[in-house]
């Protein structure tokens, strides 16, 4: 409220509005003020029962972000009657996590130290982040104003709070230090990741969608889809973080990603291998049956598939081929060697200590490379043949490649074979198969 008299008076004090008139429009802006500020509120209730639902799998990560926030000084746990790090070793191993009040001390404690951050850094002079600059603004002052906005006196400090505010709210502190220890990157450049993604991916959208779902759908089919967006943010924004030069520019890299991404979302049913759109279809249908409609049911089933157009945005643009005949091959070779079903035997396994996450999700980012280096290979060899007026398009531009590494390929299928008919997956296992892609990879 007191930044919207900011701007108001401004707009007195030079005459472009009338103390009457900028009474009216505080009056009228009331209720929108009061949405605006229930909505942090909603969304701050909202993560804190989404990191209840993944207590005891957070807490090692939670406790990290604890001792970060200590070590700068930020946060005394004693104070705050929040648990020391041999009373978090006694609750892991009974595995009993933070409870609601502990997590709702620590959540505030996560935006005071990332907004001190974004506040010195060059993030909220970025245009794109006129995007959270105006959000925060009732509409009517949006329609009217937006020079006013972009000229606030206090536009850094307000963008600076909103996007901390976006992303501790969807996914909270413990996301700073994942991603800070998983990238070797600084919490400016994970928060810029985060807005990428949002923007990108039209998380907004979604996001809005399942929230009007409060009392039409269960809580939980909208916890899962909350968690579900939040799996594919880490993987976004970890890929965006390892592969994209820092610093990040993220208006740069929003015009080069997004239009690969809604290539994705308008022609996915084209793209996709059988594997893929059977998996899609699965989980459409678990959350439909949970009470989800059937066109969300499917947005957020589809999530996690089109994050892989941050891996076909790079091919497209290194080979000079369109997305969508890349994104086709990367799915094929995905197929063909079986590396979703290799990802997907990586969640049943333990990942309750920090070094134990960070083996699984080694093991699973070196799947991805692999398929993204493989799918490279075979479009490499088929432009090649291509030029010499030999054609191989599809599954036959994977069979010719094949063709040429049947040694490696042989071994690696073997290996497979083994994964798949084993009654449990173990990291070694994986590791054995990665250690195979990585030979063919090298061919």
């Amino acid at each position: 409220e007191v930044n919207i008299k900011i701007l108001l008076n401004g707009l007195v004090q030079t005459g472009k509005l009338t103390l009457a008139n900028r009474n009216v429009l505080l009056a009228q802006m009331t209720d929108e003020v009061a949405e605006l500020v229930l909505r942090d509120n909603y969304q701050q209730s909202m993560t804190i029962s989404l990191m209840e639902q993944r207590a005891v799998e957070l807490l090692d990560a939670q406790n990290r972000t604890m001792k970060l926030f200590e070590r700068d000084g930020l946060l005394n746990r004693a104070i705050e009657y929040l648990p020391d790090d041999e009373e978090l070793a006694d609750r892991v191993a009974k595995g009993v996590a933070l409870t609601r009040p502990e997590i709702s001390v620590f959540l505030p404690y996560g935006k005071m130290w990332l907004y001190e951050r974004l506040i010195a850094s060059d993030l909220p002079d970025d245009p794109v982040s006129e995007e959270d600059l105006f959000a925060y603004f009732p509409k009517p002052i949006q329609k009217k104003y937006p020079a006013a906005i972009k000229s606030h006196k206090l536009r850094r400090e307000i963008v600076a709070t909103s996007v901390t505010n976006s992303f501790i709210n969807r996914v909270g502190p413990h996301f700073l230090t994942t991603l800070m220890d998983r990238s070797g990157m600084g919490p400016v450049e994970v928060a810029k990741a985060y807005i990428i993604t949002r923007i990108c991916y039209g998380l907004r959208d979604t996001w809005k969608k399942i929230e009007v779902l409060d009392n039409k759908a269960p809580a939980a089919a909208q916890y899962d889809m909350f968690i579900e967006i939040n799996r594919m943010i880490e993987r976004s924004a970890l890929w965006l973080l390892r592969n994209v030069p820092a610093p990040l520019d993220i208006s740069a890299t929003v015009a080069r990603l997004k239009p690969v991404v809604d290539v994705f979302r308008s022609s996915y049913g084209s793209l996709w291998s059988e594997d893929v759109a059977r998996y899609v279809k699965r989980s459409a249908d678990a959350y439909k049956a949970k009470g989800v409609p059937e066109n969300l049911a499917l947005e957020v089933a589809l999530l996690f598939r089109i994050a892989a157009a941050n891996d076909v945005w790079r091919l497209s643009e290194a080979l000079k081929q369109p997305v969508p005949h890349v994104a086709k091959m990367y799915f094929l070779v995905g197929a063909r060697f079986g590396l979703g079903d290799l990802r997907r035997s990586t969640e049943d396994l333990a990942r309750t200590s920090h070094w134990e996450r960070l083996a699984v999700s080694a093991a699973v980012e070196e799947l991805y490379a692999h398929q993204t280096k493989l799918t490279q290979l075979v479009l490499s060899l088929a432009k090649g043949k291509k030029a010499t007026g030999e054609k191989a398009t599809g599954a036959k531009a994977i069979d010719a490649w094949i063709e040429t590494n049947k040694a490696p390929v042989d071994r690696f299928d073997q290996v497979l074979a083994e994964i798949r008919a084993a009654e449990t997956v173990s990291l070694a296992m994986l590791t054995v198969a990665n250690r195979q892609l990585s030979a063919l990879s090298a061919g």
